[in-house]
């Protein structure tokens, strides 16, 4: 093994020591280190040969992580963007069955509601827009929407 190798693996495991972390960001990081392509490929067969580094791992802790948090629709995207592989993402989404996310739209949307002035007109629309922008489907923002405002003004 060259000292580029082992000078790479050990940058690849000390990144591996704050937190999990994907392939490509593993490659992405060696890259910016500046080493070269074929010392990166042979780092990250090492790592994956020893689970240091798995796609599918690291997709599951996210989802569980994120899944109270972030819609189903953003937390899909943010694992593209890390560079996990869409079959790992839909065997993920898989294990986690049926999945209804109108709790969390409403727990997010009476919290939004809370930050708004009750004289305010478009409080309705502004929620709205909120859950919309959070990656939430406008089918099931509608479905909860009443229950967000009859609760509210019930209090």
């Amino acid at each position: 093994m060259s000292d580029q190798n082992a000078e790479a693996r050990d940058k690849a495991l000390s990144l591996l020591a704050d937190m999990d972390r994907t392939e490509r960001q593993i490659c992405d990081r060696l890259a910016k280190a500046g080493f070269e392509e074929e010392v990166i490929t042979e780092t990250v067969s090492f790592l994956r040969e020893y689970h240091f580094v798995d796609d599918a791992r690291y997709a599951e802790n996210y989802l569980d992580y994120y899944k109270d948090k972030r819609s189903k629709m953003r937390i899909r995207m943010d694992l593209r963007k890390k560079g996990i592989r869409e079959d790992d993402i839909d065997r993920t989404f898989t294990l986690l069955g049926d999945y209804d996310e109108r709790p969390l739209i409403t727990r997010l949307g009476r919290k939004k509601l809370a930050t708004l002035k009750e004289a305010d007109p478009r409080r309705r629309q502004k929620v709205i827009t909120f859950l919309a922008g959070k990656g939430f489907r406008m089918e099931d923002i509608f479905d909860v929407l009443e229950e967000i405002f009859t609760l509210t003004d019930e209090a």
